[in-house]
């Protein structure tokens, strides 16, 4: 029941077309706003005879390679370890030494590199809105790190008519829609989503077709190439989940496809699909290492891996939950919400909250947030946030009824209070941008999310039904700084911050 979902129902479109808006926001009126960008700088390459110049980008250098591979492996593949990481410094070595190749691992190889330059570490750190003020805008202070890694792109890019039906082409294009997402292009991003799921769902039909698939390799042990597959599956599976909530966006074949693995199968011990700690401990530099022993075959601490592959497993439950929450109550547009049955709907969001609570209590102890530990890492906060926005997803259509429903029922309408003050505490939570400046695949998601939830606050209070807590203008204004941040960006976050701004001015006025 989670492989399906409806598309575009959870985005903040649609709470623009709440009635409690006045209806002056037409249907996807911020992700037209990325669909004409998308258009525009197609006909700008047409116009300019559809060429690139080399000089808009820096040079590459070969010997960049290794320690860039490390910085993917540490920032970026931790987070979704699809790859066999000692194969991809195999083939790193390999261009290291006699440059890239007009083949699929080179293709691999130059796309981690271009995400390996533009990842940074993380760093947990609350921001106010006056810290996010003081931050130079992302396009100015990575603008040397972001003409090497379109450098390394643009040459991967270059590949990709070589590839044929196989892993590796669904692995360079998943590559490739994580570094879109990165630079905060999801159009593009989605056609390279679209095709690793295509070619990913052709690869497993020609599979069963020659009848070579089997559970485990011919020596009955261990099939890393096996669980490889499973990874990429999932990673597909989730990627495409996550755009479609956003916008309207068509299923992949992998909808249709009922795979047999609830999970993949955990790496086995001693692989290498952790980062570097020497990368880790100094993310900045150098870049020009010219020695090869980077790359070398040593093991990589199985804490590192673990870490890694408990996150991904906590990540495809949570989507899981997330999934089948959006089929049960977003299977219809917003009009719904106002005349549903509020006690069935009750009883439906007890159950989620309760897999929720279990899930939660189910983490071991290196994946819960606690913001008392003064550091708290990456993969924590990425749990955590995934986590609130369902709970935020789940309680917006009580929030919905609350203010919109005419019912004078009383138990109707203390129940539908009880879940809007949960909906407002979720958008009220102090991490609710977290992480608000440091860039990662996620970003564009971050951004969409922030504009949702000033969004219901702004709604709350226009309807006048509600309380809201004495801080709910920092928390505007916290978030108006996010999106200030990010908005040079992504035309659709420019929008959603002048949209948010206008309706806070409206319902200050109103108070005068």
């Amino acid at each position: 029941e989670y492989l399906k979902i409806p598309s575009g129902r959870t985005s903040a479109d649609s709470i623009l077309t709440w009635p409690i808006f006045g209806n002056r926001f037409g249907p996807e009126y911020l992700t037209n706003e990325v669909l004409a960008a998308a258009i525009f700088s197609e006909a700008d390459l047409a116009d300019n005879g559809h060429t690139i110049r080399p000089s808009s980008y820096g040079v590459v250098n070969d010997q960049d390679v290794p320690f860039l591979l490390e910085r993917f492996l540490a920032f970026v593949h931790v987070k979704n370890p699809f790859l066999d990481a000692r194969l991809l410094k195999q083939y790193g070595r390999r261009m290291a030494e006699d440059g890239p190749q007009w083949d699929a691992p080179s293709c691999l190889v130059l796309l981690a590199c271009a995400l390996g330059s533009l990842a940074l570490p993380f760093e947990f750190e609350v921001k106010t809105p006056e810290t996010i003020q003081d931050q130079q805008p992302p396009c100015t202070h990575t603008r040397e790190s972001k003409q090497m890694s379109e450098s390394f792109y643009q040459l991967a890019v270059k590949r990709f008519g070589i590839l044929t039906c196989s892993i590796i082409k669904s692995q360079c294009h998943m590559l490739s829609a994580i570094y879109l997402m990165y630079t905060m292009q999801p159009i593009r991003a989605w056609n390279d989503f679209l095709q690793a799921s295509n070619n990913y769902f052709m690869y497993l039909r020609s599979q069963m077709a020659c009848k070579i698939r089997s559970t485990v390799d011919i020596m009955g042990g261990y099939s890393e190439s096996r669980r490889l597959e499973q990874s990429l599956y999932w990673t597909c599976f989730k990627s495409e989940c996550e755009m479609r909530e956003e916008m309207s966006l068509p299923e992949s074949g992998l909808s249709e496809l009922h795979y047999p693995y609830m999970f993949p199968s955990p790496p086995r011990s001693g692989t290498p699909e952790a980062a570097s700690q020497a990368v880790l401990s100094n993310p900045s530099g150098p870049w020009n290492v010219s020695a090869l022993d980077s790359l070398a075959e040593s093991p990589i601490p199985e804490s590192d891996t673990q870490q890694s592959w408990l996150y991904y497993m906590t990540e495809i439950a949570l989507r899981r939950i997330g999934n089948r929450v959006s089929n049960a109550f977003y299977h219809s547009d917003h009009t719904y919400w106002a005349t549903f049955n509020i006690f069935e709907a009750h009883e439906i969001a007890q159950q989620f909250e309760l897999q929720l609570d279990e899930w939660k209590e189910s983490l071991p102890e290196s994946l819960r947030f606690n913001k008392q530990l003064g550091h708290v890492d990456e993969l924590r906060c990425m749990t955590h946030g995934r986590y609130l926005c369902i709970k935020f997803r789940l309680y917006r259509p009580f929030l919905y009824h609350f203010i919109h429903s005419h019912s004078t029922d009383q138990l109707s309408h203390s129940i539908s209070q009880a879940y809007a003050r949960k909906a407002i505490a979720c958008c009220m939570d102090e991490f609710v941008g977290y992480p608000t400046t440091h860039r990662h695949h996620g970003t564009w998601f971050m951004c969409r999310l922030i504009i949702s939830k000033a969004l219901i606050i702004l709604a709350v209070k226009k309807s006048g039904k509600s309380e809201l807590p004495d801080h709910w203008r920092g928390s505007i204004e916290e978030m108006l700084g996010m999106l200030g941040y990010w908005e040079t960006e992504s035309p659709d976050v420019k929008k959603g911050r002048e949209v948010i701004e206008g309706l806070y001015a409206e319902v200050d006025s109103s108070e005068v």
